[in-house]
């Protein structure tokens, strides 16, 4: 027995685990979404035990007493494992690795902030260690109201040791530096440095002139578009207080706008502007950009 949730998955592990040990499952799925929430006196009036049946076999978080459920069923009533993925072991056998259980599709770009502050020898320890923990491309952000003159070394440096490396940076000679060294995304653009996209040679990201807007973000696709600049979009994630459910919006309504389109999420808006561990915002927003196909 188990609830709405669930169904799929316990569907598929029984499936495996009737041909493995030779028994013929049958499943009923109650009306109720999370199965972990029934209680054996909610059971009672409502199970269906199939003839032949020889054990019924109800969630393990299930709480109340046995006695009356088993008299209604007929047949013994066990607790089966709190979790479904648990079923092998609950059975005795070895637990198996799911087939595509944790599987993503998701790009990770991480940040290295103020990058024109480390040592060459400093910043590619620190790329790599990101690298390491498993992201995809290493972000080189400068430092606003500073112009780096060493930043096209740099990123030569971490290309050279086979880095996907971009550029983070509204000012020109720096993204020219960056580009002309290998970097192969640029964030980020809007209508007033559109124009030079152009000249860079990769793929940029584009962001609204006024994010609660989307001021010109159209527009600014469009001109890329005529000048065939590969581009992902990013409407900006707003921290908690200034707008940050409204911005979660904004990603919805752009993914429909543009169903084929790469979209980017820069979460370090919020985490870094959150006095809370970050694992959980982490993970929160990953299964927002999973789900939305960011």
């Amino acid at each position: 027995m188990t609830g709405k949730l669930s169904e799929h998955a316990l569907r598929n592990m029984l499936e495996r685990l009737a041909k493995q040990l030779g028994f013929k499952p049958t499943v009923q799925v109650l009306k109720i979404t999370v199965a972990a929430l029934m209680t054996t006196d909610w059971i009672v009036p409502r199970i269906e035990v199939p003839e032949g049946t020889d054990c019924v076999v109800i969630p393990g978080l299930c709480k109340g007493s046995m006695r009356l459920l088993e008299e209604k069923a007929g047949v013994p009533v066990e607790r089966g494992p709190e979790d479904c993925r648990r079923l092998d072991e609950w059975f005795g056998q070895k637990r198996q690795d799911l087939d595509g259980y944790g599987r993503y599709d998701i790009e990770v770009i991480a940040e290295i902030n103020h990058a024109n502050r480390f040592s060459q020898t400093n910043l590619l320890a620190e790329a790599t260690r990101l690298r390491l923990l498993g992201a995809d491309v290493i972000d080189v952000g400068c430092t606003p109201g500073e112009s780096w003159a060493g930043i096209g070394a740099a990123v030569s440096m971490l290309v050279e040791e086979g880095i996907r490396v971009s550029v983070d940076s509204f000012e020109p000679g720096e993204v020219v530096a960056a580009t002309r060294a290998g970097a192969s995304l640029v964030l980020s653009v809007n209508s007033r440095n559109v124009e030079a996209a152009g000249d860079w040679g990769c793929e940029v990201v584009v962001v609204p002139d006024e994010p609660s807007t989307l001021k010109n973000f159209d527009e600014t696709i469009e001109r890329l578009d005529s000048l065939a600049v590969p581009y992902r979009l990013d409407p900006v994630l707003e921290p908690i207080g200034f707008g940050f459910s409204a911005s979660l919006g904004r990603y919805l309504e752009i993914r429909k706008r543009y169903p084929e389109s790469e979209i980017m999420m820069g979460i370090g808006n919020l985490t870094e502007l959150t006095d809370v561990d970050s694992a959980g915002l982490n993970t929160l927003l990953l299964g927002f950009c999973q789900e939305t196909c960011i």
